[in-house]
């Protein structure tokens, strides 16, 4: 993927959480996703998990760059971090995820109405948020998460246009979640060049 600003049809490592050790913390949980590591390249053709890990526990503390692409931004932004000694060898103090970047793209929900007296109004969710994924699998559509809802407990990532954050809600397995979804790329949030978003766990009061 290099420094182009396409999102073309890579893959990536998908950020799920940070620990409270890692000096990644600019980096944001759903909405970044590494496509590059020195020279190492993510792709369909080059992609290797393994080799990206030994990169970082080799490092002996000496700085990676890492080129991000963000899902707010559609864009790719290079840092700079410096492995720290985590359980005895050198991480980035993240999880992460293998994913398809254009499959993070189209799986990006609206909330267009939250109904009276459902679980989606208990938790807070609000028809000014977006799903944004989901920590138990990676979604391939709406009618997957959908589906999902009914059978396991899911962590889904939610971004909330007015406040600018993202947040994490358990969902329990549940008949009616008591919202209505709209997907597609004219449901997704628009990319937003001049604000910094930020990730919490706290559900928006």
């Amino acid at each position: 993927m290099g420094n182009s600003d396409s999102s073309e049809s890579k893959f990536g490592l998908r950020i799920l959480s940070l620990s409270t050790e890692s000096p990644c913390q600019q980096l944001i949980p759903f909405l970044d996703i590494i496509v590059d590591a020195h020279t190492l390249e993510f792709d369909v053709h080059e992609f290797n998990i393994s080799y990206f890990l030994s990169i970082v526990e080799s490092s002996e503390g000496q700085d990676i760059l890492l080129s991000v692409f963000s899902l707010e931004k559609r864009r790719i932004k290079t840092i700079r971090v410096t492995p720290v000694i985590i359980g005895g060898h050198y991480s980035l103090g993240i999880r992460v995820r293998p994913e398809n970047i254009d499959q993070a793209l189209r799986t990006i929900f609206k909330v267009n109405r939250v109904f009276e007296g459902g679980i989606g109004k208990k938790l807070g969710l609000k028809d000014e948020d977006w799903v944004i994924g989901v920590e138990e699998f990676s979604m391939s559509s709406l009618d997957d998460f959908c589906n999902k809802i009914g059978k396991i407990p899911l962590t889904v990532a939610i971004f909330n246009e007015t406040i600018k954050k993202v947040r994490t809600l358990e969902i329990p397995i549940c008949k009616f979640l008591g919202c209505e979804f709209a997907a597609g790329s004219i449901n997704s949030f628009k990319p937003n060049f001049e604000e910094n978003f930020l990730f919490c766990e706290d559900p928006i009061e």
